[in-house]
């Protein structure tokens, strides 16, 4: 079994590169930390002493004590289940559908092929990483990059209400408790010379090139334990 740890900015491709590695490998659940989020009403949140706005970057936004029993409870799941439709999946098709014009060479596919039954579970989450539980699961720890003026124009045409809440993002949010908040995580994993974390990034690089090096990893990783 594999565990792969996948964190990063807001609007980095993050969340996308976990939902197509889902697709694609066949025995694999994801878990997104955006799941574990408080309540707004929660007396749990920290507020930011200038704004008084919920600050929903930092750990005590999250349950984390429940996110790290679901972990658990799925990675024991993960062992023992077999997927009867697994020789059914059409894994060359599932990745042109992604990639489209990104082609992925046949040695890889091969590979990929080899893992239809290996358990693999994805953590997903803007500060999963810093998690010391969930940091020392992980096999593979990925954080994606990203600079202020690319997330803030990727961001700020993010649709937040997609359901009809009628829930908005407070003006000034970004700049003053979203962007500092990655800042600070970035630095913590920089700076306490955490091993293992291979940073990628979503500038420049497409979230199918991304895609493409964490499973490659994946793949890596596997032959190397197998």
């Amino acid at each position: 079994m594999l565990t792969i740890g996948l964190s990063g900015a807001t609007c980095s491709g993050k969340t996308s590169v976990a939902s197509m590695l889902e697709r694609v490998l066949t025995s694999c659940v994801v878990i997104n930390q955006d799941a574990y989020y408080h309540q707004e009403e929660s007396d749990k949140h920290v507020r930011d002493p200038v704004t008084n706005m919920i600050n929903w970057e930092v750990m005590e936004a999250f349950n984390m004590e429940q996110m790290h029993q679901d972990i658990i409870s799925a990675r024991q799941k993960l062992r023992v289940k077999s997927n009867p439709e697994v020789g059914q999946i059409n894994t060359t098709g599932i990745l042109n559908s992604l990639l489209g014009q990104h082609h992925i060479n046949k040695t890889l596919l091969n590979e990929i092929e080899k893992l239809k039954n290996t358990p693999i579970m994805i953590v997903e989450g803007i500060i999963v990483l810093n998690d010391p539980e969930i940091f020392k699961l992980c096999d593979l720890k990925f954080f994606i990059r990203i600079e202020k003026e690319i997330c803030w124009n990727r961001r700020k045409s993010r649709v937040w209400d997609p359901e009809g809440s009628c829930w908005e993002e407070s003006p000034g949010y970004f700049e003053d408790i979203a962007w500092p908040g990655y800042v600070k995580c970035l630095a913590e994993l920089e700076e306490t010379g955490l091993d293992g974390i291979k940073f990628l990034d979503s500038n420049q690089t497409t979230i199918q090139e991304n895609f493409t090096t964490v499973i490659s990893e994946i793949v890596e990783k596997f032959k190397l334990s197998s």
